[in-house]
This record gives structure tokens, sequence and C-alpha cells, in this order.
């Protein structure tokens, strides 16, 4: 890879930015490690296991051992152990809700670490979401380095729907960022964003080059984190190496007063109390504050952060700073709210210590009241209830006497049955699938299955394991308790043709990397091969391995069903790689099948054969259009099935003989018509709907064979014919 020479970009631009000598700026925030522990007035410890969203690896924790201050600096660790089903830990500390800012120069003085597999980042992400969730809000980074290359870093713009990103790469001209520390740094402004590189402007994006951009205009927060494996860096491998410490010397923000956003509540009750409005605290300034009405301030007047009861009146906070930057008077208007009860939106009988509140108001008193058969248990008199639920609807209501007016609000909440969690399909004899509900106090459970099917364990108990075997199944669950003899259904179809997702029936949603997008939408381009309504669309990044993935939420069997199925739309010509993989932290089998596009601008249906995968539980899709290319274009798929394994003969029907399908779509009769040379092979013909539950079936040796569907509901269905060696599905339409 060719770096950028970075001695002879220190000879060609200024040594000191522009951005703190041509604006009056303050010091707005900074964390220089001094103290003996993690400041949390400043940082938050993002505590999760979940991978950060990127198929990483690492579990992240809030133990020393992964984040602390050691002489003068944060020290992030990057771990191999065992923990938590995981073998990496590592940590991430966030400033949000604490360190918030729009517009500035953030920088920090960092020193890396390196290996495969590593992947530590300082960037920003936004506070609020204003314009929805990632890529909508937009994402800034800093600076990003993979461990491979030890001696390049990243500075990258994300933003969109669809999504669209800018990056580009600095390398050093000798060493790497292990050996020393390093200032890395961007100046953000109304309508551009420079990164530096130790004051080197090396990146530059602007309102014109990139959008959408009003992203950029929110307020956002500062992110710290060392991140293992992962879409970008890949996985450690053999040559990895660990620990791997991130150390960071310091965190600057610098601004000017007026780009300040007053942090608090922007709407508010009559008399609530207790609420708090700050900005950020700059060196030797003042701070005077003025609300609207009779709102009283309790405390903090004159200084970055104050507490208030509001009084009658609604309006603007409003504060004056006075700094060596002059004088700034910054704004926050506040609009009146109704009244609403918090609590969750869905009970099930009989639960216990359930929490009812509402705002705290000033010189108020509170009265709860609830018609049915829940019970208060404490905090009448308060603005906050504990309830235990009972067998009834209930509603819980409360009244507010308070200076200003007098408050009212009310909540009405079911008694519901908790229901049956499980697979709803099945493939035949399939064995050991777990059933449970959620736990109700001071219950008996008892479990009725149909006649083929086992209850291995769990009888009595509020979770069962089940073995299946060819029939479809109604799993029920009579719960007896203070509250009656109640029953929970489950109904399980069992078959051999697993539906992975039809954007008819359901939205199997698909996460992205490598600059990809996913979306579900209408099918822009139907015919006789895809008539339906909704198909996906993702948008393939300029990178050569971008796609996207889905996790499925149950293991594949291969055993049984081992061909997938999937109807794909391709406006160029190249390989779609179909991988599976296995989520099981620290496990990293997988198998992936290219295949051939060759037809482009109609939907073509592809099959894509694991009969030779291993027994890995696999549990997550992973798809790759155009694989090997960085041509950014648009692809869609629909129609994901997952069929019955086919026999090792070479004869295959796709490929020497047509089958036809007529009228289709159909308000009465299909004919199914086989070309001449599959005369006298028997030939299995099924009809099932989107469900995968199968409403017509026939043997044939004949060369036609017409479907009555005179009684069948319209909708989308499938055909599904089998031969010796071959296997075909067709999307049918109902009228």
């Amino acid at each position: 890879m060719a770096k950028l020479n970075y001695l002879v970009l220190i000879l060609s631009v200024l040594i000191l930015p522009n951005f703190l000598s041509a604006q009056c700026t303050e010091l707005l925030w900074a964390d220089e490690f001094e103290d003996a522990q993690i400041d949390l007035t400043k940082w938050n410890y993002e505590v999760d296991c979940d991978g950060g969203g990127n198929n990483e690896l690492q579990c992240y924790t809030d133990r020393p051992e992964n984040a602390r201050v050691e002489n003068g600096k944060l020290i992030i660790t990057a771990l191999e152990e065992d923990f938590m089903q995981h073998n990496y830990t590592s940590a991430r500390l966030t400033t949000k809700n604490k360190g918030d800012f729009r517009y500035g120069r953030f920088e920090a003085s960092i020193k890396l670490p390196y290996s495969q597999g590593l992947w530590p980042a300082f960037w920003l992400l936004p506070t609020d979401n204003v314009y929805g969730e990632w890529p909508k809000s937009g994402e800034i980074d800093i600076m990003e380095l993979l461990g491979h290359e030890p001696d390049t870093i990243l500075g990258t713009l994300h933003t969109g729907l669809p999504w669209v990103f800018n990056s580009k790469k600095i390398g050093l001209s000798s060493g790497t960022f292990a050996d020393d520390f390093h200032e890395f740094a961007i100046e953000w402004s109304e309508d551009t964003i420079k990164w530096f590189l130790d004051d080197v402007n090396y990146h530059t994006l602007n309102s014109d080059s990139i959008g959408p951009w009003n992203p950029f205009n929110e307020r956002f927060h500062v992110i710290l984190n060392v991140a293992v494996g992962g879409s970008l860096p890949g996985n450690p491998d053999p040559t990895s190496v660990f620990p791997q410490n991130m150390e960071v010397d310091y965190v600057r923000i610098y601004g000017e007063p007026s780009d300040l956003i007053i942090d608090g509540d922007s709407e508010m009750i009559f008399n609530e109390a207790q609420k708090t409005y700050s900005v950020a605290n700059l060196e030797g300034a003042t701070y005077d504050w003025s609300f609207p009405g009779n709102t009283q301030i309790i405390s903090g007047q004159g200084t970055n952060s104050i507490t208030v009861n509001w009084g009658c009146f609604v309006g603007a906070v409003q504060v004056e700073i006075n700094s060596v930057c002059g004088t700034t008077n910054l704004e926050k208007p506040v609009a009146l709210r109704d009244l609403e009860i918090e609590s969750p939106e869905e009970l099930n009988i009989n639960t216990a210590g359930v929490i009812f509140s509402i705002p705290e108001f000033s010189n108020s008193t509170y009265v709860w009241n609830i018609d049915g058969d829940a019970t208060i248990i404490s905090g009448q008199g308060t603005n906050s209830i504990v309830v235990d639920w009972g067998c009834q609807t209930s509603t819980v209501s409360v009244e507010v006497d308070a200076p200003c007016a007098n408050l009212s609000a009310e909540k009405t909440l079911e008694a519901k049955i908790p229901s049956i969690k499980g697979q709803e399909s099945v493939l035949e004899n399939t064995a050991g699938v777990t059933y449970f509900i959620e736990p109700i106090p001071n219950s008996i459970y008892t479990w009725e299955v149909p006649a083929d099917v086992t209850i291995v364990s769990g009888q009595g108990t509020n979770e069962v394991v089940l073995d299946f075997g060819i029939n479809n199944a109604d799993l029920k669950v009579i719960i007896e308790n203070n509250c009656g003899i109640l029953e929970s259904v489950l109904p399980v179809l069992v078959g051999n043709i697993k539906i992975i997702t039809t954007y008819e029936a359901g939205q199997l949603i698909f996460g992205a990397f490598g600059g990809s997008s996913f979306e579900v939408i209408d099918n822009p381009f139907p015919d006789n091969v895809n008539e339906s309504a909704y198909c996906a669309l993702t948008e393939k990044g300029e990178i050569s391995w971008a796609g996207i993935f889905a996790d499925l939420g149950y293991d594949l069997d291969f055993s049984v069903n081992s061909i997938f199925t999937i109807k794909i739309w391709s406006p160029v010509e190249g390989v779609f790689l179909f991988k599976l993989e296995d989520q099981n932290p620290g496990i990293e089998p997988f198998i992936e099948i290219p295949t051939d596009m060759t037809q482009t601008n109609q939907w073509v249906e592809y099959q894509i054969d694991f009969s030779d995968a291993t027994d890995d539980a696999f549990d997550r899709i992973a798809f790759f259009f155009n694989f090997g290319n960085v041509e950014k274009d648009t692809f869609y798929f629909d129609d994901i099935i997952l069929d019955a394994v086919t026999s090792t003969d070479e004869f295959k029907v796709q490929d020497k003989y047509k089958v036809t399908v007529f009228p289709n779509p159909t308000d009465g009769f299909l004919t199914v018509n086989f070309d001449e040379g599959l005369e006298n092979i028997e030939k299995q013909l099924s009809i099932f709907d989107i469900q995968g539950k199968t409403i017509k079936y026939t043997k044939t040796k004949d060369l036609d064979y017409q479907f009555n569907l005179d009684e069948v509901l319209s909708g989308i269905y499938f055909l599904r014919v089998e031969m010796p060696g071959s296997i075909l599905i067709k999307e049918i339409v109902i009228k």
C-alpha cells in the first residue's frame, strides 16, 4: 500500500492550525488524567458483551484490568481471556451527557496498540440522534487504526441513508503509532471538518463534498475504545500479541462560547422540581441564569450548572456567559408537556414490584388510585409508587395538587397471560427444541403436546425441551394459580422446508458493513420469477468485501436441509458469495460458497448447496454481492428458503429440461408441465404458503399436472417440484 510521505506533509503546511488563532476559542472540556482513577463525572463505561455492532469479538467491561489511570495516562487494555463466554475483553469510554459539543477542536494525544485484529479508535457519535439511528445522524471518526497496519491511521465521516462515507489514510514515514504518542485532532465548524495528525491537516470535508450534512450541526460526544476483531480489521490470528494497551495522555475540546448548547430538558410541566441545566465550565467565566415567571433557582447561580423548581410559566432558559472571549448569550426554548405516568407498557399476571412514577413537583401533594385487583405496596403520597399487579386489567391514576394547577394522569394495563416463546417452524424429526414462558409466581405448569411430539424434560416447569415428529403441532401450557386455570398456545409448523424470509411474510433485517446499506422496499421489477410486492435492497459499498449479514436466532441443521434458494436482481455480472457463520464468541468456523451471477437486470433464482457443510452450529448468514470488486452498485434480493437435501445424482433438471407453470398469477387452476425427457420419472409436487405450511401435495410420473386452487385464499405461495437429483421452487400468486 502506498503511504503518504509524512515528513513532506509537515514541510508543506503550517504547523499551528488556524482554528485557535482565527477565532476566540476557549478550552471547553478536558481530561489530563491527573487523578488516581477515571473521572466518572466526565466518562461513562459502556459495559457490553454484544461485540460493538461490527462482528467484533470483545466483551467491554468496567474492570480496572481493562481501563484505568496510571502515571497521568488513561490505559485501555485489550486482553485475551475467558470472560462471559468471550475470548477477549477491552473497554469503551464515552462522554455522553457529560461532554457533548457542537463544533470545535477535538484533540487527544495517544500511543496506539498494534497486532492483527486490534482496532483502536478516537471518535464521535451523536448524542441525540436527531435524524434517526446510525448512520442517519452521523459519525465522525477522528482516528482509527487497524492492528495489521500499525503505521497508518484513518479519518472518516459517515452519514446517510443511503449510507455514504469518506475516508482518508495517512502513514508515518518511519516507525509505528505504537512507538510514541501522537496528537490526533479534528477542527469542526458549521460546514467543514478538517482532520489533523500532529497539527498536519491531511483530510478536509465540507457540506458540498458529502451529504446529508445536517447531522453535523448537532451535538456529539467523544468515544475512546479498543475493539478486537470485526469486519474492518479481521480477527486475531496466531501472530496476534496480547495484552495490548492504548495509552491516552490527554483529551481536550476547544470552541467558541457562542457554539455552546444548554443541556437540559426542552419540555416541562408546571411546578416540576429539581430540574438541572448546564453548559461547559469555562475557566474564569461567570454565568448569569434567567428563567420565565416565578421559576425558583435552588442552586448554582453564577456557575455553569443550575438547579431550579419550575413555576407557572413556560418559556426559554437563558444564560449570559462572561469570559475572556467577552459576553455570550445562550438560550434554550422550553415547551409545556402533558403529565404522563411512566411504567412498563405490558405486564403479566401476578407481576410483583412494578414501579409507576411521575415527575417530582414542588409544594405539591400526590394521591394514587387503582381500579382493579392490583395493590399499592408503597409510595402513596409521593411521585412514585410500587405495585403488585393482579389478575385483571387495571387502571392506575394519580391526582397532583400543585400551586399552578391541579394535574392528573392515568394508565391502563392488561394483566396478560405470557405467551410461549420458541421456534414457530421446525424441520421434521427435529430434536432438542426449547420452549418457555415467563415465570409467574406461585404457579403450576402442565404442558400438552401432540402424539408425535415428545417432552424430553421440563414438564411441571415454565421451560420444556421437545423432540418433534413429522406433523404440525399446537403446543399448549396450562397454568394454575390464584388467577384460575389459564392456558397459552403456540402453533408450530413442521416440514422439510425452512423459510428464512420472504418480505411478504416478515422482515429478516440485515446489518451492513464495508459501506453497504440495507432496506426493505416495494419490488421495483416484478416479473414471472418474482412477483412479490416487496423485496430487499442492498447498496454495495466501494470495498471489495463489503456486504450484509443477518442473525437467524437459531442453528441451521444441514442433516435435514442443505440447499438455500434466493432470488437476486443484479445490474452486473459478478460473484455472489453466500457465507455461513457461527456467532459463538471465540469460535470462528465458517463456510462460504461463491455463485456466478451471469444474468443481469432480471430476477434470477439461485441455489446454493451446503450439503458438504460440517455439523458446526451456523446461526448467521452473510451476503457479498459482486464480491472482489470495488464498484458501488445496487442489488435486490428476496425469498430466502432452505430446502431438503438432494441426491448426489448428476442429473439436474434445471440444466437439461424445462418446467413450465401457468397461468401465474392464477385465480383457479395451476398447471405444471414437464419436458418429454422427464416422462416416467416420479415427481413430487407440493404447494406451500409463506409460513412453510403445505396446502397441496401429490406424486406423479405424468408430464402434466393441474392443481385446483379454487378454495385457497389469495396471496403469495410457493410451488416445490422434487425429482431425483433436483429441486425446483417457484413463487406463485393466487388472485
